[in-house]
């Protein structure tokens, strides 16, 4: 039932119907289940990553991203349309995205270049800046970038060494540039106005976005497995990390056994 769920989300009656259960009963066996199920699922599939696949496992095993082998992991928020708030204009306006014309949440999803998910943040209102989110998760970001003794003798030859030398890279994009003082972060250039981008900087933003093309598979696969996080949000919004955790986890065990493919990637763009 708690998948069916996930997968087809819709209205509570709708969903207890296929059941032929009370809706009220439904929903509170639901809910009830998922506050059991969903940090399990968490802590086993996306957790658990962190310490099973290392740099030193990724580089040894030939996982690292092509273009930036120093990066430990790519990083990128997703969107999900929601229903507009209750309350004062201000609360209102603080879901709104002015880039998609929406009331929608965010998360910062962070993925391993295996195509794994290692964390996800809990949902932010659609008008937080994405540079803000990824700061407000500072304490992730620096424990996981920072280099093992053992890892310290991995070769780094990525951009950044000089300046963060006990710090792995993340791939993040434009709208992360301000991050590199206090963060090994490589973000693409922006075109300066009236300025055309020079010849070796498009070849830059093309390599990164290349190895960052696996966020967009990866939330495109997270999409189409579950409604729960492609469809309008109508639900109680205290429950949305919850159920989006438990996707994200159940994403990576899909993952472990069907690879990501560019596919993916082309079914996250047709949500938008």
């Amino acid at each position: 039932m708690f998948l069916v769920v996930l997968k087809h989300c819709g209205k509570w009656d709708v969903v207890a119907n296929v059941f032929r259960i009370k809706t009220e009963a439904f929903q509170k066996m639901i809910l009830s289940f998922a506050e059991v199920v969903s940090p399990y699922l968490y802590e086993k599939y996306v957790v658990s990553a962190v310490g099973k696949f290392t740099t030193e496992v990724l580089v040894l095993g030939g996982n690292t991203f092509r273009n930036y082998p120093s990066a430990r992991y790519a990083t990128d928020v997703t969107f999900q349309q929601s229903n507009m708030p209750t309350g004062q204009m201000k609360e209102r306006c603080a879901y709104y995205s002015a880039k998609h014309h929406l009331h929608d949440y965010k998360v910062e999803v962070s993925e391993l270049p295996n195509g794994l998910a290692l964390n996800c943040t809990a949902h932010y209102p659609g008008s937080e800046a994405d540079i803000q989110i990824f700061r407000n998760n500072h304490e992730f970001h620096l424990q996981h970038l920072l280099k093992s003794s053992m890892e310290t003798e991995l070769a780094d030859e990525g951009p950044l060494t000089t300046e963060h030398p006990d710090s792995w890279a993340v791939l993040a994009d434009k709208g992360y540039q301000e991050l590199a003082a206090d963060f090994r972060a490589i973000t693409p250039f922006k075109k300066q106005p009236l300025r055309e981008l020079t010849l070796e900087q498009v070849e830059t933003n093309d390599r990164i976005a290349h190895d960052r093309v696996l966020v967009e598979n990866s939330f495109g696969r997270l999409c189409t497995l579950w409604a729960m996080c492609s469809d309008k949000y109508r639900w109680d919004g205290g429950n949305y990390d919850m159920f989006f955790r438990a996707c994200v986890a159940l994403t990576n065990f899909h993952v472990r056994i069907l690879p990501l493919r560019s596919e993916d990637g082309t079914n996250y763009h047709n949500y938008f």
